[in-house]
Order: structure tokens, then C-alpha cells, then sequence
């Protein structure tokens, strides 16, 4: 945005210019100076315009990817959000889906907690600072989850819910 305003204000200084030097170029004309006098003044004057062009023309242009930017940014909010939208109807299905399967599992409440963090990836360190307890309590609790639900890790505990969600082996395009 600096870049464009001091092009702008170049471009106003430099017509400053212009306007002197066609004044010195009409004086100069009235006292009959050598042509090649008047043809450096009139080289210079086409210079300065030529530049004062092409500082607004870039000036214009530069208006216009910003406009294109925020158009661009302003589809890509509105796909952002209506893509959060849809997910969002769809997470808390498989969040309240989720919650029954512990329910039927006859998950304690701290380990439905504890269940729903380790889906979400929180290592046991982590659910323990949120927690407030130890490590081990934490790690206990996740044994008993496992146990309870015929499961040996997170791997199982993830991909039992995933499974499903994601495409089957013969759908993936494995070489």
C-alpha cells in the first residue's frame, strides 16, 4: 500500500515538473532559444510524462489485484465457512455417536474424557496437565479403556471409529 501512495506522490511531483517546464519551454519559445534547446526541453517533457503515465498506470493496476485479492479472500471465507458449516452438522453426529459406543462400553465419565483426548491425539502427559492429575492416573485409565472396550492402543481406539469414515483398502489407489 506504501509502494502505491509514493508512486502517486511521484507521479504529483513529477507533474509539478511538467508544468514548470512547459512555462519555461513557452518563455523560452517567446526569446527565440536554438532549436536544439527546445528539443531537450520537449525530449524532457515527454520523459516526464511518459513516466508520470506509467507511475499511474501501475498505480491502477496495482488497485486492481488488490480488489481481486479481496474478492479471492472473500470466496475462499465464504467456502471456509460454509465448509465449517457442513463439518460441523457431521462432527457432532460423530461426537454424539462416539459418546453412545462409550456409553455402551459402560465408560466412566473421566474415561469418556480421557477417551474423546486420546481420539483427538493429546499424548498422556498433556491430558494429565488439563486434568490435573498424574501421568500414571491417566495411563491406568487408559489401560482400563482399552480393556474395556477389547481394544490393545490408540491405534485401535482411533481406527475403530474411523474405519468407516474413511475409503475401504480396495477404494485407496495403492500401487
Amino acid at each position: 500500500m506504501r509502494s502505491s501512495v509514493n508512486k502517486v506522490l511521484t507521479a504529483g511531483i513529477l507533474s509539478l515538473i511538467l508544468v514548470f517546464s512547459i512555462s519555461d519551454m513557452a518563455m523560452d519559445y517567446l526569446s527565440r532559444p536554438t532549436n536544439k534547446h527546445l528539443a531537450v526541453e520537449l525530449f524532457l517533457i515527454l520523459l516526464t510524462l511518459a513516466t508520470i503515465g506509467w507511475l499511474l498506470s501501475d498505480f491502477f493496476k496495482s488497485k486492481f489485484r488488490i480488489s481481486k485479492f479481496k474478492q479471492d479472500i472473500s470466496l475462499l471465507e465464504s467456502e471456509k465457512n460454509e465448509w465449517r458449516s457442513k463439518a460441523e452438522e457431521l462432527l457432532q453426529g460423530l461426537s454424539k455417536t462416539i459418546q453412545d459406543q462409550f456409553e455402551k462400553w459402560s465408560l466412566t465419565k473421566s474415561e469418556v474424557d480421557i477417551g474423546f483426548m486420546l481420539l483427538k491425539g493429546y499424548s498422556q502427559n498433556e491430558i494429565a496437565r488439563m486434568r490435573k492429575t498424574s501421568e500414571k492416573t491417566v495411563q491406568t485409565q487408559s489401560q482400563a479403556i482399552y480393556k474395556k472396550m477389547n481394544l490393545k492402543n490408540r491405534s485401535e481406539l482411533a481406527a475403530f471409529f474411523l474405519e468407516d469414515l474413511l475409503p475401504q483398502k480396495e477404494q485407496l489407489s495403492i500401487t
